[in-house]
């Protein structure tokens, strides 16, 4: 594999960068308002994770969390390098949460929680992986810059309803069906 070049921002930026369009996407998949709250909108911690998704009407349900690195780093390799998911996995559980994933925003992999083992931890993946942004993309140093808004929502927006619709396949209470 070649050398990834920069992305030209941290994973916290980037993660908020998306955040209006996770929540749209959340809401018409997931049939109520979600909130994407990330990292840095809260105080900075090694036991916090980058983002939490949760419900925004009035439940204080934590739905998921997730891990983010930048796709040029050894840990951003793929979603499923194994201390990223130990540690997604970790702070979604001190949350109380039920599901955690990791991103290098490039791919997306969702995992269960109470079926989590760090001895066969894909084994709690749930799903398939999920295509975020084809590599094809981050061509130029600085890549995620140079996305517009409207590319950069025509980009991560298939691969944010197949993580809402992965996480309310899988949730309990399964929210309303979303259809296109």
């Amino acid at each position: 594999m070649a050398k990834r070049l920069s992305t030209g921002r941290n994973e916290v930026g980037m993660l908020s960068d998306i955040r209006e369009i996770a929540e749209r996407v959340g809401e018409e998949v997931l049939g109520f308002p979600v909130e994407w709250f990330v990292e840095g909108e809260q105080a900075k911690s090694a036991k916090r994770p980058d983002v939490i998704i949760r419900r925004a009407d009035g439940n204080p349900e934590v739905i998921a969390s997730g891990e983010a690195k930048r796709p040029e780093t050894p840990a951003g390799l793929h979603p499923y390098v194994m201390s990223e998911v130990d540690g997604a996995v970790g702070k979604a559980k001190a949350l109380g949460g039920a599901y955690a994933f990791t991103t290098n925003f490039l791919g997306v992999a969702l995992f269960d929680v109470a079926k989590y083992d760090s001895t066969d931890y894909l084994g709690a993946m749930l799903g398939d992986p999920i295509d975020l942004i084809d590599e094809k993309e981050t061509a130029v140093t600085g890549w995620w810059g140079t996305l517009t808004k409207e590319r950069r929502e025509a980009l991560v927006r298939p691969g944010l309803e197949v993580l809402f619709a992965q996480l309310r396949k899988w949730m309990p209470d399964r929210a309303p069906i979303w259809t296109e």
